[in-house]
């Protein structure tokens, strides 16, 4: 199958396109953006990595102090879709399907590029080693993730809602159809389908040596990803507005069936669950031992993760808990984040953030914040000392 054509061709055609970085001319292939026209009218720049003089108050407030501001290629008349931050390397993704790879280090741009036509459906992004797989629907693109060159296109064999969830060679993916794909990145092909009862649009998820998905219709499934053979199935009673997540060897649900779950992989026997009052529908998070999901009119709810007792409620949070800085819980709800204690459920701090279109934590403990504002810069700040 033909590649696409090489990459600073690419390339000079998205900035040309979308006028970023003008003037710049050649230089931007090797070098990247990492600072701007609004950096020099608004921002003075206090070193070479970009970092602006601006008020960090917001960010302190949090436990964070700013290590670099970026601004990724974004197509004209499109906003942030996907950001990842996959160890040394930072992917943002367009709506338009252009894609940024950023050195987490500093900021600085190291290629962008058309993954595919703005018209296609992408659903979401994986990297392993230097390979960064890039998947639509129903394509699924492998890319070097140190030039942005596409070394393989591999065709899926359902039309994909989710993923891709890489379990060693195979990436898995929700279909739309019902089938749990486990799709064999070395020959390109599928290896195995598994069918469920629903359309799958959650993300499959990773459980000790087990790879989980959840239909539309309740139906939850375990599979070895060797061989796609079940080792445990189970039902919920209606469909996920979210994506499942797993901790400690176990998989948790919050369902829009009023109630959240814990299942073990052996078997899928249910270990708990607790009825909510209302359908669940915010991202819930598993750290350190702990389930935490926003439950409507209770506020973000504290579960302990091997029994399902409520450990507190905080009433006035809301949103998805990103993890913990400095003994606290980070919670954004997109307009404003919480510092919680972690302990008791407190609000510590309520600080609105304006223009964000995404905060995200490398790491449930202490990991380093990245802020992806709306119009296309990301910040990376890392934990104050």
């Amino acid at each position: 199958m033909p590649l696409r054509r090489p990459f600073a061709d690419r390339l000079r055609s998205v900035l040309l396109t979308t006028g970023a970085c003008a003037g710049l001319g050649a230089s931007i292939l090797a070098t990247g953006c990492a600072s701007s026209p609004r950096d020099r009218e608004s921002d003075s720049v206090l070193s070479g990595a970009g970092v602006p003089a601006r008020e960090l108050g917001p960010y302190e407030r949090l436990g964070y102090r700013i290590e670099w501001k970026g601004l990724p290629v974004v197509s004209r008349r499109q906003t942030p879709m996907f950001v990842d931050v996959f160890g040394d390397r930072v992917v943002f993704q367009d709506t338009g399907n252009t894609m940024t790879v950023m050195d987490a280090a500093t900021g600085r741009s190291i290629w962008a590029a058309e993954v595919d036509n703005p018209s296609s459906r992408f659903i979401g992004n994986a990297r392993q080693g230097d390979r960064l797989f890039s998947s639509s629907d129903n394509e699924l693109f492998v890319l070097d993730i140190r030039t942005g060159e596409i070394l393989e296109r591999h065709r899926l064999a359902v039309v994909a809602n989710s993923g891709p969830t890489l379990a060693g060679n195979i990436a898995c993916f929700g279909g739309s159809a019902g089938q749990l794909l486990g799709h064999n990145l070395a020959s390109s092909f599928k290896l195995w389908g598994y069918q469920l009862d629903g359309a799958i649009t959650a993300r499959p998820v990773i459980v000790g040596d087990t790879v989980a998905a959840v239909s539309q219709r309740g139906e939850v499934v375990f599979v070895n990803p060797a061989n796609g053979s079940s080792t445990g199935i189970t039902r919920i009673f209606s469909g996920l507005a979210n994506n499942p997540v797993a901790g400690d060897g176990t998989l948790f649900i919050a369902g829009t069936d009023q109630s959240v779950y814990a299942f073990s992989p052996e078997g899928g026997r249910q270990l708990w669950r607790v009825r909510t009052p209302y359908p669940i529908v915010d991202q819930p998070s598993f750290v350190n031992g702990r389930l935490y999901v926003h439950v409507p009119n209770e506020g973000i709810t504290a579960y302990a993760a091997g029994s399902g007792a409520v450990l507190w409620r905080n009433a006035e949070a809301r949103g998805t808990v990103l993890g913990v800085r400095a003994g606290r819980l980070i919670v954004w709800d997109g307009a404003t984040a919480y510092v919680l204690d972690q302990d008791r459920g407190e609000t510590i701090e309520k600080v609105p953030l304006s223009g964000v279109h995404t905060l995200l934590m490398t790491q449930p403990v202490d990991g380093d914040l990245y802020v992806v504002m709306r119009d296309g810069w990301v910040e990376r700040h890392s934990p104050r000392r």
